[in-house]
């Protein structure tokens, strides 16, 4: 699903909010990631993933 995700996402140059709990697929998928805290869910924190760092060849 990771891979389907991906290449939806770069095929339809759509912006996708993604929510997971897994730090890999977060890397993978992401171009920002944003931690929560809990509710009242507030930023706490905000990521760029630099490009290439969640490559599926590493």
């Amino acid at each position: 699903m990771q891979l389907w995700l991906a290449e939806l996402r770069t095929r339809l140059g759509i912006t996708i909010l993604f929510i997971t709990h897994d730090i890999e697929e977060a890397l993978f998928l992401s171009d920002e990631i944003v931690v929560l805290s809990n509710r009242p869910a507030r930023i706490l924190r905000r990521f760029t993933v630099p490009e290439g760092i969640g490559s599926m060849d590493d």
